[in-house]
């Protein structure tokens, strides 16, 4: 990412990863800067708080990261390989390795990736707090091939979506266990065939979205939601 920086911004990353090394700030929290700038502006932490020039400077940052990892995983969820924009889903820049157990991979281009809500939110809560990540799929890893790990058929018609997935890996199988791909296949069908339920799962995605690093315990709520009503 530090490639892509101009030198405000340079200095802005630089900065918070002192503030992570002197244990001032947490991951999260210095993610947070990176992704949701503007609440930055205002912060009342002064290890988090940024000034106009910076703000503008992380924004064009944040693009220029987007579109790098847009294009290179062809515009769809590394994880599950849903297509991006799909059913109005909203989609995370995804650390392979988790932020708060590997800080010091935090803005790394080769720690991440773009993935999907349900599958970032996923791993988040049962893969990378526990620190499984080195037991799934890394799709940044050197010369990583999707199909060798999980076979996966998408039919999409007008009016219904099917997905199914068939581990082939190691890493495939825990994927498919851990990121809970069978509850994906079910919402594919189930959002596909009912247009309410898809407007619905859709507000809570952007909902849960807006929600910042510090709100688990309602994402995790609003997720459990999503899957109640599918």
């Amino acid at each position: 990412m530090k490639k892509l920086a101009d030198k405000t911004s340079l200095k802005v990353l630089n900065r918070l990863e002192r503030y992570i090394s002197a244990g001032s700030i947490k991951a999260g929290d210095a993610w947070d800067v990176f992704s949701r700038p503007d609440k930055a502006l205002e912060a009342k932490v002064k290890e988090l708080k940024i000034n106009a020039l910076e703000l503008e400077s992380l924004k064009k940052l944040k693009v220029l990261v987007k579109d790098k990892l847009k294009s290179r995983i062809s515009g769809r969820c590394a994880y599950c390989k849903r297509v991006m924009g799909q059913h109005g889903m909203s989609w995370h820049i995804e650390h392979i390795k988790g932020k708060t157990l590997n800080p010091q991979f935090i803005f790394d281009m080769e720690n991440l990736t773009f993935a999907c809500i349900d599958c970032n939110y996923t791993k988040s809560s049962s893969v990378d707090k526990p620190n499984l990540s080195h037991e799934i799929i890394n799709p940044n890893s050197k010369a990583f091939q999707y199909s060798k790990h999980i076979k996966f058929i998408h039919i999409a018609t007008e009016n219904l979506h099917y997905l199914r997935y068939s581990p082939i890996s190691t890493e495939g199988t825990a994927t498919y266990t851990k990121l809970a791909f069978k509850r994906l296949e079910l919402i594919e069908l189930v959002t596909s065939l009912n247009p309410v339920i898809r407007d619905i799962a859709t507000r809570i995605d952007t909902r849960v979205d807006d929600l910042d690093e510090s709100d688990d315990s309602l994402k995790e709520f609003m997720m459990a939601l999503k899957d109640a009503i599918t």
